[in-house]
């Protein structure tokens, strides 16, 4: 099997790399994480014995290739759980034929109801699952393993919360390091399911005049737990009238949008973010604020193809943009909103680095203006 990684961009010279004794190889720009290489090379030994029909679960793996060796390795059916539509889409390209009828991405907010698993294989990078999230899925998993099943999770960084939460469900938990500052836990011999813990957050927005209205938030979505200081900063100040027309990007759990419509009664509200948990959070949000007849949640990654039917259209966008990725996704955010702004639209954004972001606001809008609010500075500019 070959698997080409290489992005649009491509690569002068791209790294191939070998696993499983050369019956992998896979070409990209810098070389698979050493996690996945981890995976790829104990996956012959992790499959429990004997089973007809045997399935796999991936959480983390962001390119298909451990979710798909594993269709080859033991004729699995494999799930690769995703939480952003960004890596979903992403990880088609490299799908190789021969398993598009056995290796299913999903972009959820969790696992499916029904399925369950003999292997669950968790390539826990850092940075790339909260620790939050990590103990969501790991009990979710828990729940849908098969008899004999097991769990195996390459993990960046301290282990010991790790093994101690295994250790909980199972009663065998073996470690190893991997060297590059990885360990391997694999847990086997389930206890049982255990106590389901329900890790919903509820919280009350409080704005000025009065106003307050609540929120739920689950592991993965922005800020869970607590309200973000840059979003509530940018709710207080937000010039809403009457029969605006608003999209929210990055809306998280939906705290800028429905501020917005509790501001002022709104004609239209647009939620988007790129998470599936933050879809599922935004969504409960709306119903919950009754604002369901004006607001609609979309999963998108600012891909300007997901926003051609609402090209001029708004009167108000509003943005608390991430930061990594070399300010990409910021960038995006940007471009999004002239796109979908009509003349006369204000945008609005918050940040902790206002030099940079200004500039690429000006670069569109022109004029930008400045204000400053709990420490973060907001930014307004108006389409020309």
């Amino acid at each position: 099997m070959i698997f080409h990684l290489q992005s649009s961009k491509g690569a002068t010279e791209p790294k191939r790399q070998r696993f499983l004794s050369g019956r992998v190889q896979v070409i990209s720009r810098s070389g698979l994480h050493p996690s996945e290489g981890v995976l790829l090379e104990l996956l012959p030994s992790l499959l429990p014995l004997a089973s007809p029909d045997p399935r796999v679960l991936t959480v983390g793996n962001r390119t298909g290739v451990v979710g798909q060796v594993a269709c080859d390795v033991f004729g699995a059916e494999t799930t690769a759980q995703t939480f952003d539509i960004h890596h979903f889409r992403g990880m088609d390209p490299h799908i190789l034929a021969g398993f598009r009828k056995r290796f299913h991405p999903s972009c959820a907010a969790d696992l499916p109801a029904d399925a369950t698993f003999d292997l669950a294989l968790f390539q826990l990078n850092r940075g790339n699952l909260s620790t939050e999230l990590i103990h969501d899925m790991i009990q979710q998993t828990v729940q849908r393993l098969r008899p004999g099943g097991r769990v195996a999770c390459v993990i960046q960084g301290t282990s010991l919360w790790l093994m101690r939460r295994l250790q909980a469900s199972f009663r065998n938990v073996q470690t190893s390091s991997c060297g590059s500052d990885l360990t391997l836990l694999v847990a086997t011999d389930l206890k049982g399911p255990g106590k389901s813990k329900s890790f919903q957050c509820q919280l009350q927005v409080t704005l000025p005049h009065g106003i307050a209205f609540p929120l739920v938030t689950y592991p993965g979505v922005f800020a869970h737990r607590k309200i973000d200081a840059g979003g509530l900063a940018l709710a207080e100040s937000l010039d809403v009238v009457a029969g605006d027309q608003v999209l929210d990007m990055g809306c998280g759990s939906g705290l800028i949008g429905i501020a917005a419509a509790k501001l002022a009664p709104l004609q239209q509200l647009v939620l988007v973010d790129s998470h599936a948990r933050a879809i599922q959070a935004a969504t409960e949000n709306v119903q919950t604020n009754q604002l369901s007849e004006i607001a609609t949640v979309v999963q998108s990654d600012g891909r300007a193809e997901d926003f051609a039917q609402y090209a001029d259209r708004f009167s108000l966008f509003v943005g608390n943009p991430p930061y990594y990725s070399q300010n990409q996704v910021t960038s995006r955010f940007v471009e999004l909103s002239f796109q979908v702004l009509r003349r006369g639209g204000r945008a609005w954004f918050v940040t902790k680095n206002p030099e940079w972001l200004g500039q690429e606001i000006e670069q569109l809008f022109g004029e930008v203006q400045y204000f400053s609010r709990r420490q973060y500075t907001l930014l307004r500019a108006v389409k020309p």
